[in-house]
């Protein structure tokens, strides 16, 4: 895929002291854009295959590789066009530097990433989340002509984008004013030429603003990004049969026979790791999570990893989803009952009684209390809901990571059944248990089953 169109086979590559063939480092090949690019799509697959499940081996490349044969699929593209996808890739990816390298590897790629705010192919990141549609609103500074976006969502707070850099902020800047002018091309652009000869692009990709000529703005379920035509791209091969003859198009790579390799990510895509205050503000929203100094909980919450949590990380002082809300105690746990019992917060179920949330202060287990034996045998009696509270606010926190993945998901991330795959993973127990297998079918709901308005 270099800028002369002298790569012709999957195998190609050998001449930068990579060897294409079998026994092949992946790192040597994923480590380098130069590499990559001189790499056909089909050898691609097979060092992704071949790579350690666990982190360490083709570092920032193997995601950006990874990334572009999700997004692709099995759709064939031109060899120049697939640098541009290694280019949207990475800047999603926010591997700048090697986005770099792929634009001086390949100067002449038909179009270019300036800027992303995307959840990637199996990030299952919570933000932004603009499923059910995103309003997207184009402002001008008085002062110097500069312009930002207004992204308005279901699911996404309220945010102001600088067009020019991509800088995210919640708060209006000053001394703008709506840009009336009609944003939608002019024409057919990068993607839609007259000729039908456009490059592949998914079928959300039909509805761009172009905010600047030849920059335009997608704004779709996964995110947004600003794409730039590149003017200065390689010139269409030379016509065949003579000067006179019709212009031949650059060939389709194949991706060749091999599954669709599942996106990697260094750093776990799937919601693993610890969990961090950060972390859940992202998920939950600034300012909206309990915490209570280890000082201010009850002497009665003995037990340490619970504590732990509800002083740092906390727990979402309210969650909802569907039909199904979840609200903190403001003030921390408080007190239930006489065998060690603390009320971590509630459940409404939506049609039924609510329940209680509750915390083993010597174990940590948590129980659900639910008098209507809508779950349960009802009355007073509470029984397991889950292992412990962090298994809690993963569960809330999933829902939220994986919304997008479930109304708006892609092949590659499995939808709704790879959700179901990582909740389970975290408690098994509490997932096929009886009753807290209803109860949590019942939570999950509001993404299994209903839609980004709850029905």
């Amino acid at each position: 895929m270099s800028d002369d169109h002298a790569h012709t086979g999957p195998d190609a590559g050998s001449d930068t002291g990579v060897d294409a063939g079998t026994g092949t480092d992946p790192a040597a090949v994923f480590e380098d854009p130069a590499a990559v690019l001189r790499t056909g799509r089909a050898r691609l697959r097979e060092l992704l295959a071949s790579c350690p499940p666990g982190p360490g081996t083709g570092g920032p490349g193997r995601e950006v590789v990874s990334q572009t044969e999700a997004v692709l699929g099995t759709e064939p593209v031109p060899r120049s066009a697939y640098a541009s996808w290694l280019h949207f890739a990475a800047t999603t990816l926010g591997h700048t530097a090697y986005a770099e390298g792929i634009a001086a590897a390949a100067p002449h790629l038909p179009w270019r990433t300036l800027w992303a705010w995307c959840r990637p192919v199996g990030a299952y990141r919570a933000n932004p989340n603009l499923s059910g549609g995103g309003d997207a609103t184009v402002f001008e500074r008085t002062a110097d002509g500069n312009r930002f976006v207004r992204i308005q969502a279901m699911w996404c707070p309220e945010t102001w984008i600088d067009l020019g850099t991509g800088a995210r902020s919640t708060t209006a800047p000053e001394d703008v004013t709506e840009v009336d002018e009609d944003l939608w091309p002019d024409g057919p652009w990068l993607f839609e030429p007259e000729d039908g000869s456009a490059p592949y692009a998914p079928a959300e990709w039909e509805a761009p603003l172009e905010v600047a000529p030849g920059r335009y703005l997608l704004v779709v379920a996964r995110g947004l990004f600003l794409l730039e035509e590149n003017r200065d791209r390689h010139p269409a091969p030379a016509p065949a049969g003579g000067e006179d003859g019709p212009a031949e198009p650059e060939p389709a790579e194949e991706p060749g026979d091999g599954p669709v390799p599942a996106p990697w990510f260094a750093d776990g895509g799937d919601g693993g790791g610890a969990l961090t205050a950060e972390r859940l503000d992202e998920v939950f929203g600034t300012d909206t999570m309990v915490r209570v100094p280890a000082a201010g909980l009850p002497e009665t919450l003995r037990h340490p990893a619970t504590r732990d949590l509800l002083s740092g990380p906390g727990l979402p002082e309210w969650w909802g989803a569907g039909t199904v809300t979840f609200r903190a105690e403001s003030a921390g746990p408080r007190p239930d009952s006489a065998d060690g019992l603390l009320r971590l917060g509630g459940f409404d179920f939506g049609y039924c009684d609510e329940g209680d949330v509750l915390v083993d202060g010597t174990t940590g287990a948590v129980l659900l209390r639910q008098p209507d034996a809508t779950f349960g045998s009802g009355g007073e009696e509470p029984f397991p809901l889950c292992r412990d509270t962090e298994v809690l606010v993963r569960f809330l926190e999933g829902v939220r990571r994986h919304m997008g993945s479930c109304w708006d998901g892609h092949e590659a991330e499995g939808g709704i059944s790879g959700f179901r795959r990582s909740m389970r993973a975290l408690d098994p127990e509490a997932i096929d248990g009886d009753p807290s297998g209803e109860v949590w079918g019942h939570v999950f709901a509001g993404i299994t089953e209903l839609g980004i308005d709850g029905f």
